[in-house]
């Protein structure tokens, strides 16, 4: 889903993203939100994709006309490498209180404990990286300004959910 916010209050699944193209001079394609083809809901839901994006993107510009914030990965960055410091240290001071018990196999488990520990930090090392991705935003007025993603995310930090009904 483009917004990833849409709910079917009949199922309460996620709504996809559709579109259709009407047949005749101008041939032109229109783009829907409904349920996922392979549900089971017993009440599909379907609602235009450019009302429904007008309607949840003023509500998110309006909570945010009074925000002025600037939002970063670097405090994240911090404590993953901190994470994968002490994770490091504690693989390490394993090896060294296990040195010499090379045959037991509750030494070998906890040993390949900390190093999946080790391996899992330094994955969230690597996916935050240096936690220099910064979002600025003066409002709602920094809005057009903004990558499509960026608008996105914004989206599902204000908005947890829109719930779509049947009917008009």
């Amino acid at each position: 889903a483009r917004l990833g916010v849409l709910r079917c209050a009949s199922c309460g699944g996620r709504l996809s993203v559709a579109s259709q193209t009407k047949r005749g001079r101008e041939g032109q394609t229109y783009h829907f939100y409904c349920c996922r083809p392979t549900s089971d809901c017993d009440a599909r839901v379907a609602i235009s994709a450019t009302m429904v994006e007008e309607v949840v993107v003023k509500r998110v510009r309006e909570e945010l006309a009074d925000v002025e914030g600037r939002a970063s990965a670097e405090q994240g960055a911090r404590d993953a490498e901190r994470e994968l410091a002490a994770a490091k240290g504690a693989l390490d001071a394993a090896v060294r209180a296990f040195d010499g018990l090379g045959d037991l196999d509750s030494a070998k488990d906890r040993l390949r404990e900390l190093d999946g520990a080790v391996d899992d930090a330094q994955a969230r090392v690597d996916q935050l990286g240096d936690g220099g991705t910064v979002l600025t935003t003066g409002g709602d007025r920094d809005w057009d300004k903004l990558t499509l993603d960026e608008q996105r995310a914004l989206i599902r930090a204000v908005i947890g959910e829109v719930t779509v009904a049947p009917g008009r």
